[in-house]
């Protein structure tokens, strides 16, 4: 009997027409070991009889899918969709310019989970990426987690392709700079999270699937831990008087993970702009580490943000 485990499942990705117009999924997620799930909610609903206790009846409410994909990132596809918008330029790296859409509705896509052994798997129309969570620690490897919403479900039944993992180089956190006011800081671990706040109940009478999926306002936010050497940072986050009214400093704060400036150089550029401190944790643990502050911040907007790779069209295609 064949059966599939982690080791011969994987995920496609195509962008669609239009919101809910299912294509077939050919391209990479964009992601190393790439992990996810799919969940479906029938939101079936008992109803009783008057004068006792047992159901009498079981109906079905609104249709929903959800789910999300996580793994170690090989390029900008994913963020590309959460953003909005990519435009590429050049050859020998091609960089990426990603951009929030703002006025204009996001890109959908339809997602495909297949597995090989059984050939069957499931795919996914409608979607879109609700938000995005990015992280960086000492050791480890630029990482990404992405929750998307969706529209419908198909059983693919046979024939779902073949794997194609990404060939692009990693980001281990040792090519990683963050910078604060254009200055580089030392951190342990640098965490991005950015939420389009999509409208997931959006349904109308005679049909039990989502009819839209709406854009939210976006919220930027994220956690850096730093090597505490100086007081430079908990200045900005500290408050003062000076101009009669109790505020903090703004910042610029950015990522950039890059491989190098060769030709064949990968490189994620992610900066955010008038950036607050929001909140400080700095504690103290009887161990020979180094002190540590861990800060949390809140942006205003996101600066420039941009992928090198030799993938040298559109990510969203």
């Amino acid at each position: 009997m064949a059966y599939d485990t982690g080791y011969t499942s994987f995920y496609k990705v195509i962008k669609e027409a239009s919101w809910g117009t299912a294509g077939t999924p050919s391209l990479d997620v964009g992601l190393l070991e790439a992990t996810g799930n799919i969940t479906q909610s029938q939101n079936v609903e008992q109803n009783y009889g008057s004068g006792s206790r047992k159901n009498n009846q079981l109906t079905y409410g609104k249709y929903g899918v959800s789910g999300s994909l996580t793994g170690k990132v090989c390029n900008g596809r994913l963020l590309a969709y959460a953003l909005g918008t990519d435009t590429p330029t050049g050859t020998g790296p091609t960089t990426h310019t990603l951009a929030v859409s703002d006025t204009s509705d996001l890109s959908s896509f339809t997602l495909g989970q297949y597995h090989i052994s059984t050939d069957k798997g499931l795919e996914v129309s409608g979607c879109k990426i609700g938000d995005v969570n990015l992280t960086l620690e000492t050791g480890g490897i630029l990482s990404a987690t992405y929750n998307w919403i969706g529209k419908d479900v198909v059983v693919k039944s046979s024939t779902v392709g073949t794997r194609t993992a990404p060939t692009e180089t990693l980001l281990p956190s040792y090519v990683g700079a963050i910078s604060w006011n254009a200055g580089e800081i030392e951190c342990k671990s640098f965490a991005f999270n950015y939420n389009n706040n999509l409208g997931d109940d959006e349904y109308s009478v005679g049909d039990r699937r989502r009819k839209a999926i709406t854009q939210g306002a976006v919220d930027i936010n994220g956690t850096f831990v730093l090597v505490f050497e100086d007081l430079t940072e908990y200045g900005d986050f500290q408050t003062t008087w000076s101009t009669g009214e109790e505020v903090g400093t703004k910042r610029a704060l950015s990522l950039v993970a890059s491989t190098g400036t060769t030709t064949t150089a990968y490189e994620l550029s992610l900066g955010m702009t008038n950036v607050a401190l929001s909140e400080l944790n700095q504690a103290i643990t009887l161990d020979n580490g180094r002190v540590v502050a861990e800060y949390s911040y809140i942006a205003s907007a996101m600066g420039t943000v941009t992928f090198k790779d030799q993938f040298t069209t559109t990510y969203i295609a």
